[in-house]
């Protein structure tokens, strides 16, 4: 305060400085090593549900760099919840500081969403250096959280409160009480969404939920079925928790455009409990497709089989590498997922000087997905860096990758290519 009374806040006149840890123990446990460092110890402390405290004690022999932290909450399924880059000691205990064979403890937290599960997570503890990123290690530690969002359905009010007061499916003691699904669904998208759940009573058993996504026409197309929360049982959850949940459903890459449903089973030990349809549905549009070309710099055509058309390129080099942007159309919906190839050729020699082999679009759009008159590009860069100075040509073509077979090549006018491959027309010449 002053002499009048005002008060000024917290005043820090001085540091504090332990100059020593305590003496590392001979026989001290090792649950990871990283470059300069080691992990003894992590004590997980959660003073409330939102808030995950560790104990962390380190040694080290002695390093003459400062190492960041990276901790990473992964939950049993391998989805990041959180994360935190961080200094030792919020910043005041540089890894440089640490005394060789003394024992540095250090506390970082880490803040966790509202509704997190009680049950097994991993935490993935990374070293690195800020300056380079230069690595030092990674470690994954089993972990368990036991604390809960606590959630009373009987304190909602009339309105519609902030975790929900619709009951939208019950059994054993849980209820279901809100998702938010997403109300468009491009085709080709998995279904990502939230599930709320609330412990009505003390569960007596460890339920399971089964997801389904159902077309209009009644047939299943997507399911996924796991724990209520992943890595947690419901038996262990206390009365009146409340979980925001993740839900995941892979679907087929084509789906007919509609208004599909979700439907949930709950299930004990086997056995369904119930099944619930939701009132809200999901609506399937289409992916977005191109059946126009642009002005394409380098127009060519060619065919490979029936199904994939050639319709020219762009081509950009610089002293690196070489970029090459294709202009595909399906002729036909293609009825496999095949290859693309890419040849940089000695034309003197047939000499394969640079290649790359993929799916379209990096494996992101696989033939099957396309659409009969569809156009698609993509674009192959290939580095030239190790490449000789010289004249090469550029070859094209498709294969099934499960046979090795390539597709028959067919030039404009309908000529049979030399190993079914299309030779662009642009030469390239590599300088150094």
């Amino acid at each position: 305060h002053t002499p009048r009374g005002a008060t000024l806040g917290a005043l820090y006149v001085g540091a504090v400085r332990v100059p020593y840890g305590p003496p590392l123990d001979v026989d001290a446990p090792v649950r990871a090593t990283f470059t300069d460092l080691t992990l003894h110890a992590v004590e997980p402390q959660q003073p409330d549900p939102t808030m995950l405290r560790l104990k962390m004690a380190w040694s080290t022999r002695g390093t003459p760099r400062n190492w960041s932290l990276s901790l990473r909450l992964l939950d049993a399924t391998g989805r990041l919840i959180v994360q935190r880059d961080l200094q030792p000691g919020y910043g005041y205990l540089p890894t440089t500081l640490w005394r060789p064979g003394e024992v540095v403890t250090d506390y970082p937290v880490l803040p966790l969403p509202e509704g997190l599960a009680p049950g097994d997570y991993t935490l993935r503890i990374v070293t690195y250096l800020l300056a380079t990123m230069e690595g030092g290690g990674q470690a994954d530690l089993p972990i368990t959280l036991t604390a809960t969002t606590r959630y009373d359905l009987r304190d909602a009010a009339c309105e519609q409160s902030r975790k929900g007061a619709t009951i939208l499916c019950r059994a054993g003691g849980v209820a279901l009480l809100g998702t938010d699904l997403p109300a468009r669904l491009t085709e080709g998208d998995a279904l990502g969404f939230h599930a709320e759940w609330n412990a009505l009573d003390v569960p007596g058993s460890d339920l399971s939920a089964r997801w389904a996504l159902v077309s209009p026409g009644g047939d299943v197309v997507g399911t996924a079925e796991g724990p209520l929360a992943p890595g947690s049982r419901t038996s262990a959850w206390p009365r009146h928790t409340w979980v925001r949940a993740p839900v995941h459903i892979d679907l087929p890459p084509v789906l007919p455009p509609g208004e599909y449903d979700v439907r949930l089973t709950l299930v004990a030990a086997g056995d369904a409990l119930t099944t619930c349809t939701f009132p809200a549905r999901v609506t399937v549009v289409p992916r977005p497709r191109a059946f126009t070309a642009p002005a394409i710099a380098h127009p060519q055509t060619a065919d490979f089989g029936d199904e994939i058309r050639l319709l020219g390129y762009d081509l950009a080099q610089d002293a690196d590498a070489l970029v090459l942007t294709l202009w595909w159309q399906a002729r036909t919906s293609p009825v496999r997922d095949y290859k693309r190839f890419v040849h940089l050729y000695d034309p003197a020699t047939e000499a394969i000087v640079a290649q790359d082999d993929a799916m379209p679009r990096a494996w992101a759009y696989p033939t099957t997905w396309w659409a009969a008159g569809e156009v698609v590009s993509e674009t192959v860069t290939l580095d030239g860096r190790a490449i000789p100075p010289g004249d090469y040509r550029l070859g094209v073509g498709w294969y099934d990758p499960e046979t090795g077979t390539r597709l028959p090549a067919f030039d404009a006018a309908g000529q049979p290519q030399p190993a079914d491959r299309v030779t662009l027309d642009i030469p390239v010449t590599l300088k150094r």
